[in-house]
Order: C-alpha cells, then sequence, then structure tokens
C-alpha cells in the first residue's frame, strides 16, 4: 500500500513540475519529457505485470496533458513500462553508464512507439521532428542518471540511518 500510495503522489507532484515547466517554458515539451522519465525510474526492477501498470498510469497521465489522441502515450507507456521491466528483472542496472543507456534507449522506443501509432490512427498524421526526438531521448538519459544517482544516495543514508537505530527500546540500562 505504501508503493501504492508513493507512486502516486510522485505521479502527481511530477504532473505538476510539467504542468509548471510549461507555463514557464511553453516549448519545453518538445525537449523534456517529465512523465516518460517517472515512468521509466519507477519500471525499474518491478515485477512485469507493475511495470505495464506504471507505464500505463504515466501514459494516461501524459495523454491528459498532451493534447494529443487519448490513449496514444498510454498504450506507448505501456509496453515501455513492460520492455523495462522484463529486461531489468535480466539485467542488473547499478552504473550511470547503464542508466544513461537504459533511458536514452527506452526513450527512443517510445517516442518510436507513439510515431508508430499515430501513423497507424491519426488519418493525416504530422511528421515527427527527428531533432526533437534525439533531443528529448538525450535529456531523458541525462534526467534519468540524475534521478537514479539521487534515489541511490537517498536509499543508501536511509539504509545507514536504520541500519544505526536500536531495534528495541531499553529502559535504564
Amino acid at each position: 500500500m505504501k508503493a501504492v500510495l508513493r507512486f502516486v503522489l510522485g505521479l502527481a507532484l511530477t504532473l505538476l513540475l510539467h504542468l509548471a515547466l510549461v507555463r514557464w517554458v511553453p516549448a519545453a515539451p518538445r525537449s523534456v519529457d517529465l512523465l516518460f522519465v517517472f515512468l521509466t525510474y519507477n519500471a525499474i526492477g518491478v515485477p512485469s505485470a507493475v511495470g505495464m501498470l506504471v507505464g500505463l498510469a504515466s501514459g494516461l497521465a501524459a495523454d491528459a496533458v498532451s493534447g494529443n489522441l487519448f490513449g496514444l502515450f498510454g498504450l506507448a507507456g505501456t509496453l515501455v513500462g513492460y520492455g523495462i521491466a522484463r529486461l531489468t528483472q535480466h539485467v542488473v542496472i547499478e552504473r550511470a553508464g547503464s542508466a544513461f543507456r537504459l533511458f536514452v534507449a527506452a526513450a527512443v522506443v517510445h517516442q518510436a512507439l507513439v510515431v508508430g501509432l499515430t501513423l497507424l490512427v491519426l488519418p493525416q498524421p504530422k511528421a515527427p521532428d527527428w531533432v526533437a526526438v534525439l533531443v528529448r531521448a538525450a535529456t531523458a538519459g541525462v534526467l534519468g542518471v540524475v534521478l537514479f544517482g539521487l534515489g541511490r544516495s537517498v536509499r543508501r543514508r536511509l539504509g545507514f540511518w536504520q541500519q544505526g537505530r536500536p531495534s528495541k527500546v531499553r529502559w535504564g540500562r
């Protein structure tokens, strides 16, 4: 239950950050996708079904704020979340370089899925801006490494803090 609450609060915070970023810099969504970085970070090392649900929730949130066809990012996010969860069940991601490659590869696959689904569904789709796709993948990699490093640092500090705590309270000794 704690993990679900933490995910929902994280998704809400990411949505607020995304909306604030769009308000201050209207062209930011062309190069930064905070919801995708959140999806990728939360799909690392979880079971496949959880990865799909993380991708679906993050994708539907992206659909809600994007103004595009509803369900486009939801389906792409579901597939990418499942793929990341399956991949990280077999590959351990511990170094920043590995995390960067995972975030960039996942961003490229996500963008390819979005473009492919757009071509299949829309009657007159627009050609994608490939420079924006590459910039978005690179920023996802950089933000992913930063988030990955912060998360690892926080987990390490919490682990040290929990080790230093006594397991039982003893009075008078």
